[in-house]
C-alpha cells in the first residue's frame, strides 16, 4: 500500500504549497533581513537556546561530549539542558558550525513544516482519505498555530513533526503487523523529550482506542490482546530511548521546580472568564488577541491555548458529526467531549504537565484530532459526494458569529478590552469572511472548479495569518555581526584571560552581553545561568546563603553571589570583567583592559579544590546570619552528617565569630540626601525616618563624607519597621552612580526586622536605599555605616595552603594532589551530584555532600592523589535498558520474517 502512497501526485502539490507560503513566511530570514531570534516575548530564543545551540555546536566541532559543564552556573549536568540539545532537528542545526547555525535556524524551522506535513499526508493517505482532503488537511496541519508560534521555541514545535509518523506506524503495525516505523518514530519522541512524551502518552492512549473502536467490534479478549501488543511495542521504543530519558527524567524529578505544587487542586473547579474567552478567540488566529507583547489574552502569547488549524475547521468539525455514522459520531463525540473537559477544568492541565504547572502547551493533542476529523469531513464531502445542506452551513456560520461577537462584548465590558476592541474586531471581521466564503465554496466542492478554490484560499490565510505571527521584533543580521550581544568585547577578554591563565577558574561580569547564559556562548565557567532545570545543589546552597533569585524569585534565574565576596573566593572566582559603572572590590588589581572591558583578578580566590582541617554541624552554622555563615565558610567546612562523621575532625571555634572591629564610623552628608518617590518624611535618619512610599520604587540616596578610608569591609546596619512584607535592595557607588551588581538585596516581614550587611568595597562615596517594592508607610532606625576588619583573608591564606594541585581537568574529569600533615576534608567547589565518584590514591572512596550542596572528600594524612569523574546518574542503567531492548527489538523483527519467508 506504501507504494502506492509513493507515487501520489498529491506529494508534489503539497510540497509547492509549503515552499511558496514557506517563502512569504520567512523571507525577511532567507534575504537575510533578520535573523530568526526573537527580542520581544519570544527572547528566550536570543537569551537561551541561541547559547546553549552554540555551546552544543561547539562540543560536536571540538570532540568534547562531557556530561557535565561548568559552563551553566558553577556546573551541572548535561541531562538539565533536554529537550533543547537533545533534539534531532537542534543537533542538525548545530551540525553547520556555532557560526552559521543563526543563519539556518528559519530553513530547520520550514524543513519541520514540511516534514509534518508530509507524514501527515501519508498517514492520512494510509488510512483512506483522499488526496484531496488529505492536502487539505495536511496543509493547515503543517502550519497549525502551535508549530508557527511555539515552533519559534525551537524544539518545542518538534513533537508535532514525529505524530504524523508514530500514527503512520500505528496503522501500520495494525493493518500489516509492520513495527519498524511506529517504534522508531515513537523512539525520537522519548529521545527528544520526556516532557512531551508524558504529553503524547496521554493522547495516543486516546488515538489507540478510537482506532480500536473504529475499525474493530469490542470483544475482551481481542482488546486485551491487541492492547498487551501495542503496550509491549510502545515499551521496547521507549525502552531504545532509555540512555537519554532516564537520565534527563532523573534530573527532572530530582529539581525543585517539578514539585508537584499543583496536586490538590478541585478537580472540578472552573476558570476564569479569561482563560474561556481566550479558548474561543484562539480557534480563530493566534494572534486575534494580540501579537507578541502586545497579547492580552490569558498569561502570554505562548502559554495561552493554542487551537488554531485554519478558519475553516471551524465548519469541518461539527459537519464532521452530521456526515459520519451513527458508530463514528458515538466514538468521536466521547473523544471532544473529553477534549471539552480538559479544556473547561484546570485540573486537567494541570494533570497533563505532571502537576509541575498550570499551561496549555499540551493543546496540541486537540489540533491533531481536529486534524484527522478535517480531512474525513473533506473525503465524505469531495469523495463520497454528499451534498451539503445550505440551510445548516448558513446555521453554523450564524452559530459561529453569534458566540465569538458575544465573547468579544463580555471581554469588552469585564476585561476592560476597550482599548483592544479594534484590534479583535478586524481580526474577527477577516475571519468571518473567510468562514463566509468557505461556506459559499465547500457546497459546491464536487466541482474542480472550487476545490482548487478553497485550496488558494487556505494557503492565503495561512500565508497572511502565519506571517503575521512569526514577524514580530527580531535580531537584524547587522546586530549579530557588530560588537554587542555575545558578540562584544568580553571575547577579546577572555581570549587574553586564557592565554595569561591556563588552570581551573571561574570569571563574574558586572553585566551581561545578553543574558544570564552569556557564558554557554562564550565559553566560560561562570557563576550565572538560565535554566529551566538549575543545579539542585548549587540552588540550596544560594538559598542557604541568603542570595537572592532577583528575576521573579525564581530559581530559573541565577543571576550571581548578590557582591558576596567570600563566597565569590569560596567558588574559586578568580577573575571579574567590568564595562559599566560598577567598580572592583578590595583585593582585585586591574590587569587590563580592552576597550570598554576592565579585566581584575582577584589575589584572594581560592583554588577548585582546598582541605579544612575544622567542621561546624550544618544545626549551629544556621543560627548565625548569612553574612557570618559566609564567613564561617572560609573557617571550615558544614556538615549534615551524624557526629561520628563530625568528630573526625576539630570542631570550629565559635567565640567572636559574630565581632567585628569597627575602624571608621563614616559620616553622612546630610544636607544634600535625596529623596524620590517618598513623602511625609519625619525624622533623621540616624535616630528614626519614617516616611511614606508613593509607589513601588522609593529610594533614598545618601551621599558619604569622603575622609580616609582603610581597605577594608563596610558594613551597614539597620532597623527597618513596616506594616507590609515587603523587598529592599542597598547600592553602594562612586562617583560614576549605581550599579545593580554592587547591591545587596534582602526580604523582611511585617513589624520590625534588624538587617546588616558587609561590602568589601573601599571606595564608596555614596549609597542608595530602595527600602521596598511596593507603596507603604516604613521607619528606618538605628542606621550605622561603618568601616569594619575584614577577618576572612587569613582564613582565605590558610586555606590557599592546603590546596589541589591540578595536573588534568575536563568538563566531567579531575586529577590532581594535594598533601596535608594530617587526616582533613577536601571541599570541592563543585555542586554535589550522585554521578560524581571519586579515588585517591587509586582506592574508591564516598564523596559527602558538605558547605551545603558541595562535594566532599576524606584525605589521609601525606600525599593524596585525587581522581574525580562523572557519569550521570542511570546513565549505565539506562545505556541497558537500551541495548536489551534493542535485542529484544531485533528478535522480533527477524522472528517476524522468518515466519512470513515460511508462509510464503
Amino acid at each position: 500500500m506504501l507504494k502506492k502512497i509513493r507515487l501520489e501526485k498529491g506529494y508534489l502539490v503539497l510540497t509547492l504549497c509549503i515552499l511558496i507560503i514557506g517563502f512569504f513566511i520567512f523571507k525577511d530570514f532567507f534575504l537575510l533581513k533578520n535573523v530568526y531570534i526573537y527580542n520581544d516575548i519570544g527572547s528566550d530564543t536570543n537569551n537561551s537556546y541561541w547559547p546553549y545551540l552554540t555551546y552544543l555546536s561547539n562540543m560536536i566541532y571540538s570532540g568534547d561530549f562531557s556530561l557535565w559543564s561548568f559552563n551553566i552556573g558553577i556546573g551541572t549536568s548535561m541531562f538539565s539542558t533536554n529537550p533543547i540539545l537533545t533534539d534531532p532537528f537542534n543537533i542538525l542545526a548545530a551540525l553547520w558550525g556555532p557560526h552559521l547555525l543563526v543563519y539556518i535556524l528559519p530553513y530547520i524551522a520550514l524543513l519541520k513544516i514540511l516534514t509534518a506535513a508530509i507524514g501527515f499526508y501519508t498517514y492520512l493517505k494510509y488510512i483512506g482519505m483522499s488526496r484531496y482532503s488529505s492536502l487539505i488537511s495536511s496543509l493547515l496541519y503543517g502550519f497549525n498555530g502551535f508549530v508557527i508560534l511555539w515552533g519559534q521555541h525551537y524544539h518545542m514545535g518538534t513533537i508535532i513533526v514525529f505524530i504524523p509518523f508514530v500514527l503512520l506506524g500505528f496503522e501500520r503495525w495494525m493493518k500489516e503487523k509492520k513495527i519498524c516505523l511506529y517504534v522508531i518514530s515513537l523512539f525520537l519522541i522519548a529521545f527528544s523529550s520526556y516532557y512531551f512524551l508524558y504529553m503524547f502518552a496521554i493522547f495516543f492512549i486516546m488515538y489507540v482506542l478510537v482506532r480500536y473502536f473504529e475499525e474493530y467490534t469490542f470483544q475482551l479478549k481481542h482488546f486485551v490482546v491487541f492492547l498487551l501488543k501495542n503496550a509491549l511495542y510502545s515499551i521496547l521504543a521507549i525502552g531504545l530511548s532509555c540512555f537519554i530519558l532516564l537520565p534527563s527524567v532523573y534530573v527532572a524529578l530530582n529539581n525543585p521546580r517539578i514539585s508537584g505544587q499543583f496536586i490538590g487542586n478541585n478537580i472540578f473547579s472552573f476558570a476564569t472568564v479569561m482563560d474561556y474567552l481566550t479558548i474561543i478567540f484562539r480557534l480563530f488566529s493566534n494572534d486575534i488577541l494580540g501579537t507578541g507583547t502586545q497579547f492580552y489574552g490569558l498569561w502570554n502569547y505562548y502559554e495561552a491555548p493554542i487551537l488554531y488549524t485554519g478558519t475553516i475547521s471551524l465548519l469541518l468539525v461539527p459537519l464532521f458529526f452530521v456526515y459520519a455514522n451513527r458508530k463514528n459520531r458515538i466514538i468521536y463525540g466521547t473523544l471532544f467531549f473529553f477534549l471539552f473537559l480538559f479544556l473547561v477544568f484546570p485540573f486537567f492541565s494541570q494533570f497533563l504537565n505532571a502537576f509541575s504547572a498550570n499551561s496549555y502547551r499540551w493543546t496540541f493533542i486537540i489540533i491533531v484530532f481536529v486534524c484527522i476529523l478535517n480531512a474525513k469531513t473533506l473525503n465524505y464531502i469531495s469523495e463520497i459526494k454528499l451534498k451539503s445542506n445550505n440551510l445548516l452551513l448558513f446555521l453554523l456560520f450564524l452559530t459561529i458569529m453569534f458566540i465569538s461577537i458575544i465573547s468579544l462584548l463580555v471581554g469588552d465590558d469585564l476585561l476592560n478590552w476597550s482599548q483592544f476592541f479594534t484590534h479583535s474586531f478586524k481580526y474577527l471581521f477577516i475571519s468571518l469572511l473567510l468562514l463566509l466564503m468557505y461556506c459559499f465554496v465547500i457546497k459546491m466542492m464536487n466541482n474542480r472548479i472550487y476545490k482548487k478554490v478553497i485550496l488558494i484560499l487556505i494557503c492565503i490565510e495561512l500565508a497572511v495569518f502565519s506571517s503575521i505571527t512569526v514577524n514580530r521584533v527580531m535580531l537584524s543580521k547587522e546586530s549579530i555581526n557588530s560588537k554587542t550581544g555575545y558578540n562584544d568585547y568580553t571575547k577579546e577578554a577572555l581570549n587574553y584571560i586564557n592565554e595569561k591563565d591556563n588552570g581551573f577558574f571561574r570569571i563574574d561580569k558586572s553585566y551581561n552581553s545578553v543574558f544570564l547564559a552569556d557564558a554557554m556562548s562564550q565559553g566560560y565557567k561562570g557563576l550565572k545561568s538560565y535554566n529551566s532545570l538549575n543545579q539542585p545543589s548549587y540552588v540550596e546552597f544560594l538559598r542557604n546563603m541568603g542570595v537572592p533569585f532577583k528575576i521573579l524569585n525564581h530559581p530559573n534565574y541565577l543571576t550571581g553571589l548578590d557582591s558576596n565576596t567570600d563566597l565569590s573566593r569560596l567558588l574559586g572566582v578568580r577573575y571579574l570583567l567590568i564595562n559599566n559603572e560598577a567598580f572592583a572590590p578590595n583585593g582585585y588589581e586591574l590587569v587590563n583592559e580592552i576597550e570598554n572591558v576592565k579585566i581584575y583578578e582577584d589575589k584572594y580566590a581560592l583554588p577548585l579544590g582546598f582541605a579544612y582541617e575544622r567542621v561546624i554541624s550544618y544545626e549551629e552554622f544556621m543560627k548565625y546570619n548569612a553574612e557570618i555563615r559566609s564567613n564561617i565558610l572560609l573557617k571550615s567546612f558544614v556538615s549534615k552528617e551524624n557526629m561520628t562523621e563530625i568528630n573526625k575532625y576539630d570542631n570550629l571555634d565559635l567565640s567572636g565569630i559574630d565581632n567585628s572591629i569597627v575602624l571608621l564610623t563614616m559620616p553622612i552628608d546630610k544636607q544634600n540626601i535625596g529623596l524620590l518617590n517618598i513623602d511625609s518624611v519625619n525624622g533623621e535618619l540616624a535616630n528614626s525616618l519614617t516616611f511614606n512610599a508613593i509607589n513601588n520604587d522609593p529610594q533614598i540616596i545618601l551621599p558619604l563624607i569622603k575622609g580616609e578610608s582603610p581597605s577594608q569591609e563596610i558594613k551597614v546596619s539597620m532597623h527597618i519597621t513596616s506594616s507590609i512584607a515587603s523587598e529592599g535592595q542597598v547600592f553602594f557607588g562612586g562617583d560614576n552612580g549605581f550599579s545593580e551588581e554592587n547591591s545587596k538585596t534582602f526580604n523582611y516581614g511585617v513589624g520590625e526586622t534588624f538587617y546588616e550587611f558587609t561590602f568589601d568595597y573601599s571606595n564608596v562615596s555614596q549609597l542608595r536605599l530602595d527600602i521596598s517594592n511596593a507603596p507603604g508607610l516604613f521607619t528606618i532606625s538605628d542606621f550605622k555605616i561603618q568601616f569594619v576588619d575584614n577577618k576572612s583573608l587569613n582564613d582565605i591564606e590558610s586555606l590557599k595552603k592546603n590546596s589541589l594541585s591540578i595536573s588534568k581537568y575536563s568538563n566531567d574529569y579531575i586529577r590532581g594532589s594535594i598533601e596535608t600533615d594530617s587526616p582533613k576534608k577536601l571541599f570541592m567547589s563543585i555542586p554535589f551530584d550522585k554521578g560524581w565518584s571519586a579515588k585517591v590514591n587509586g582506592e574508591k572512596v564516598g564523596i559527602s555532600n558538605i558547605n551545603l550542596g558541595f562535594i566532599g572528600i576524606d584525605l589521609f594524612a601525606g600525599k593524596n592523589m585525587v581522581e574525580l569523574n562523572y557519569t550521570p546518574p542511570l546513565l549505565i542503567t539506562g545505556s541497558v535498558i537500551s541495548f536489551i531492548s534493542l535485542l529484544f527489538l531485533l528478535a522480533i523483527i527477524f522472528l517476524k520474517k522468518r515466519k512470513s519467508k515460511r508462509s510464503n
